[in-house]
């Protein structure tokens, strides 16, 4: 990124992917690929399967030391080159939900720090790999179009808390119990459990959620994430984004995680 110019949403790159350039399905192997709630919602329900079962066949947990969270990678296969689990001959098998980094290929973002608050600005870059010979090719695309063209905007929106956990780096370094790592997991990996843990503790009886919200994440899983990372922000980050319920007129003191 350092190397890489600042691009606006309206610079432009060359660029183009597909079965007829020559490295196509060469950016499939030997990834370390960190997947986001959103990507793990997408990937599971393409395939069929409950997030238990996605989590032991399709990845590995991934013990982060800059933010000391647990979160999981796409797990490559046993092969000589260590390829997607998700590829075959014809390429991406299941492209219309891969991953969020997949995705943005090859345009990266990031947010430049500024010292007015609220004053901090998106930007864009290009990441540039060896074999890639997508460079190579006649299409001309500006990055607000490469956002439309590969779905990007509907992702960011969905991973708003993955983007912003550089924002909480202080308070993760101050470290976090098992406890805190295993409600981050649940609540951003396994949405049957955490789905679970609202409905069926005392979850409802402690915070103010209304009979709109409930009935939105008890049948649409996204808006279920939406809340998840709702509830991480203020059971972790002390972020206003959730209510707790009074008791007597009385406000209850602390936070903690909202447990049964």
């Amino acid at each position: 990124m350092e190397d890489s110019p600042r691009l606006t949403l309206d610079d432009t790159i060359t660029f183009r992917c597909g079965p007829d350039v020559p490295c196509f399905n060469e950016c499939c192997h030997d990834l370390s690929l960190m997947l986001t709630g959103y990507d793990v919602l997408r990937l599971r329900k393409h395939l069929g399967i409950s997030s238990d079962e996605f989590i032991d066949k399709y990845t590995d947990m991934h013990a982060d030391e800059e933010f000391n969270l647990p979160l999981l990678r796409l797990k490559m296969l046993d092969d000589e080159r260590r390829s997607c689990p998700l590829l075959t001959e014809k390429g991406c098998s299941v492209y219309e939900d891969r991953p969020w980094a997949c995705r943005s290929y090859p345009v990266g973002s990031a947010t430049s720090k500024s010292r007015l608050p609220g004053r901090d600005e998106q930007f864009y870059f290009l990441i540039r790999e060896d074999h890639c010979k997508g460079f190579e090719q006649d299409r001309t695309i500006s990055v607000r179009d490469w956002i439309k063209d590969q779905d990007i905007e509907l992702y960011d929106i969905n991973n708003d808390f993955f983007k912003d956990l550089t924002r909480y780096r202080k308070t993760l370094h101050r470290g976090l119990d098992s406890k805190r790592q295993q409600m981050f997991f649940m609540a951003c990996y396994n949405l049957e459990k955490f789905r679970d843990f609202v409905f069926k503790s005392t979850f409802l009886r402690k915070f103010e959620v209304d009979e709109y919200v409930q009935q939105l994440i008890k049948e649409d899983d996204t808006e279920l994430l939406r809340f998840a990372y709702q509830w991480l922000r203020f059971s972790m980050f002390n972020e206003e984004t959730l209510s707790i319920k009074s008791i007597g007129g009385m406000q209850p003191q602390g936070r903690g995680l909202g447990m049964p």
